[in-house]
């Protein structure tokens, strides 16, 4: 008597706890459309009725500065130049010095201003005389090394040319680094190659530093034109056939942007995708891919985004559970056979010997698979 007892228990036990595993892949249905967007950091909400999303604005610019070497070689006659500051202790009046004033080095060597300049007059300063001056670019009057001298007073000749010693006195140039690029006989020079490599490889440089600096900083925000780095003039201290051994390029590039969150644009795509469709959308199942973008003056960031993939037949997961509950696996297959959103089911009952599907809810493991 026991015994049978503790068999009938032993069925009961395995017969409560058996359960259902069941994997259903949904109907496929095609999707293809195209909606414009709006980001802005003027946005504090998804709107999927005018498909806005808000967004952060990013403006990143970056510097990249490398010396490079001349490849070229030519023979040359090549004046030296550098800069100055022009004096004024003469007086309060301002005084106007025109291109090519002549300026002399303690040497007697003659370099010329390249522009016109007004020297401003004196003023006065916690009671002390404080000179007028400005800062000049000037230019050997005669090619060769030995003009490539180093920091000197230059005195300016016309004025003692004219007797006025008074302002010959008063008005002086003080440069601060030495003449450079004088040159006569064979030297080495800027090739159109050597300009433009030095610029790609900066470029290079910039628009890699400039897409560090956005991963950076927009901590995972979606950025859909990091790739439109807009590139300013480069800057170099000489130019092409110049003579010189080496040469200093400056380049630089920002980028002006708005950042978004991806499930944001998931899920204006995804409303717009299932409505009036009875589809479900799976947004990592999806090719999207972004067109027309416009970074606005007003900081609106308007493009847009092309979807196209499968979509997959909304499915009725609670009608499905009441529907088999009980159910033996024939009617199971009949069932699963005849649902027209279910491409196939797979259907794994546990124990092996349980023939139905329980009839508790909690018993049954219904997965949905999307592929």
């Amino acid at each position: 008597m026991c015994s049978g007892i503790l068999i009938l228990l032993f069925a009961a036990v395995f017969l409560i706890s058996g359960s259902a595993k069941i994997d259903i892949k949904p109907q496929k249905k095609e999707i293809n459309f195209s909606l414009k967007i709006s980001a802005s950091d003027k946005y504090s909400s998804v709107d999927t009725t005018f498909n806005k999303i808000p967004g952060q604005l990013f403006n990143i610019e970056e510097v990249a500065t490398q010396t490079f070497q001349a490849t070229g070689q030519r023979e040359v006659a090549q004046k030296a130049k550098g800069a100055i500051t022009v004096y004024n202790e003469y007086g309060t009046t301002p005084q106007t010095l025109i291109a090519t004033t002549r300026f002399e080095s303690p040497e007697g060597f003659i370099f010329r201003t390249l522009k016109t300049i007004v020297v401003p007059g004196t003023k006065v300063e916690n009671g002390k005389i404080i000179p007028g001056s400005i800062s000049v670019e000037i230019i050997a009057d005669k090619p060769g090394p030995s003009y490539n001298i180093s920091p000197s007073k230059f005195t300016i000749p016309a004025f003692k040319e004219k007797g006025d010693t008074d302002r010959y006195g008063k008005f002086y140039g003080q440069s601060s680094e030495p003449m450079k690029g004088g040159v006569s006989g064979m030297a080495k020079v800027i090739t159109d190659s050597d300009y433009t490599n030095a610029i790609s490889a900066l470029t290079a440089a910039v628009k890699t530093a400039v897409a560090e600096s956005l991963q950076t900083q927009t901590s995972g925000l979606k950025i859909i034109n990091a790739s439109a780095v807009t590139m300013k003039n480069p800057d170099s201290n000489a130019r092409i056939d110049e003579a010189t051994d080496s040469f200093i390029m400056t380049v630089s590039g920002f980028i002006k942007t708005i950042g978004f969150k991806q499930e944001d644009l998931n899920k204006i795509l995804k409303q717009y995708a299932e409505k009036d469709s009875n589809i479900t959308v799976v947004p990592d199942k999806l090719d999207v891919s972004f067109d027309k973008i416009t970074l606005t003056d007003n900081n609106f960031l308007d493009f847009t985004v092309s979807v196209k993939g499968n979509g997959y037949a909304q499915i009725n997961i609670q009608k499905i559970l009441s529907d088999i509950l009980g159910n033996n696996t024939a009617q199971i297959k009949n069932y699963f056979q005849n649902a027209k959103e279910i491409t196939s089911a797979k259907v794994l009952l546990s124990p092996f010997w349980i023939k139905k599907i329980p009839k508790n809810k909690e018993k049954i493991r219904l997965n949905l698979i999307y592929d």
